[in-house]
């Protein structure tokens, strides 16, 4: 909360769901005779009313984050022009960002009162400081192979397990934890790793043609059309996201007043005997805190305030695998001199291999809908798609 200016903003509107007004107001703090303005741990008003406003502050003693990494490879060649590679690969991330809501009490069976929040002005006091980790540990197994200008082949795989209580998914800001006082409970599965990793780089040159194994004494004419003729496959195959079933905000089983999304609890086996785009998990083994395994979404009462969350572990599910391969086969013909014709036909996701979202994992939404795929991924190339291109060059 340090700084050399201040800065103030503000707006007011008509709300739909309440109000009629409300308004914001953002202020960098400011240096006065080498001290700031306003610190922590008190510098709010000390009377509260309806807490509709946020504050937000940094760990002046925030430092670095920092990684370390090691690995061990043993390599061995076979023959004159392959080799194959296996390596343990690990690395542990400390002091990583972590954006904790200072104003969240402690969960309890009691409901929640304003009088039990920290500053009861505001509806979250975000602090911003370290804490975080990720645990990486993988396998990886890679081959190589290059023979003249005929063959070339690179393939691999990696067997990875990536623990974090990071669940940021790629956020700059750092996470900020379902529960302040148990950040380690958000410890698992990273959503951004896979587990498993799969690549394949190939090219070949058709032994076909002059001077090849096949049709080698062809003359020059027939050759032109027969003979030179390169094919290259690649592609990359791995494990779907982690994922975690949540329950909707709606719910405050541990009276927090926590206003966003929350795992759910575990209460039977998530998983089915054969998954598909419409039945991915078992819906019935998650429940909303509180809530009986025979009535899981307490369809007949109402939740109990059970005082905690849901014991789902981040990254308890898996969603849908990724595959996406690419052909290619292609050949230049010599013209007058130097100029050459050059033709190509490529084939993107040559099997035409579908690649999933992950399902709908609000367990709140009920059979029929959680569970269900409904998007192609994000990463998705499409169907199918071949092209034939030619090129001239002079």
């Amino acid at each position: 909360m340090y700084g050399s200016n201040v800065e103030a903003s503000a707006g007011i509107g008509q709300l739909s769901s309440g109000g009629p007004f409300t308004g914001s107001a953002t202020y960098i703090n400011q240096l006065v005779n080498q001290s700031p303005s306003f610190s922590f741990p008190k510098p709010f008003q000390s009377s509260a009313t309806t807490p509709t406003q946020t504050a937000g502050a940094v760990d002046p003693h925030m430092t670095i984050p920092y990684l370390l990494q090691w690995n061990l490879t043993v390599e061995q060649q076979l023959g004159s022009s392959a080799s194959v590679k296996v390596a343990y690969v690990g690395s542990a991330s400390r002091n990583l960002l972590e954006n904790v809501n200072l104003d969240q009490p402690m969960p309890g069976t009691a409901p929640f009162s304003v009088s039990e929040l920290a500053y009861p002005n505001y509806n979250a006091v975000e602090w911003m400081q370290n804490g975080g980790v990720d645990n990486y540990n993988s396998l990886q197994v890679s081959f190589s192979k290059n023979t003249g200008h005929n063959l070339y082949v690179d393939t691999g795989l990696t067997f990875a397990k990536d623990l974090t209580d990071e669940q940021d998914l790629g956020s700059a800001a750092g996470q900020a934890p379902e529960n302040r006082f148990c950040i380690g409970c958000d410890y698992g599965h990273n959503g951004l790793s896979r587990r498993l990793d799969y690549y394949l780089n190939t090219r070949y040159m058709l032994p076909v043609g002059r001077g090849r194994k096949f049709l080698g004494d062809v003359n020059r004419l027939t050759d032109n059309f027969v003979g030179g003729w390169t094919v290259s496959a690649d592609g990359s195959m791995y494990s779907g996201p982690f994922f975690s079933p949540y329950v909707n905000s709606g719910y405050d089983t541990a009276n927090t007043n926590t206003s966003f999304d929350q795992r759910a609890d575990l209460v039977g086996n998530p998983k089915v005997a054969h998954q598909t785009v419409t039945n991915w998990f078992n819906v019935n083994a998650f429940a909303i805190p509180g809530c009986s395994a025979s009535d899981p979404l307490c369809a007949n009462s109402t939740p109990v305030d059970v005082g905690r969350f849901g014991d789902v572990k981040p990254g308890s599910l898996v969603g849908p695998k990724f595959i996406n391969y690419d052909f290619s086969l292609m050949k230049d013909f010599h013209v007058i001199g130097e100029k050459t014709f050059q033709i190509r036909m490529t084939a993107q996701n040559v099997f035409n291999h579908p690649n999933f979202e992950v399902p709908d994992w609000n367990v709140t939404d009920g059979a029929g809908v959680a569970g269900v795929i409904t998007a192609l991924a994000g990463a998705s190339l499409g169907p199918r798609e071949i092209d034939i291109v030619g090129r001239f060059s002079f």
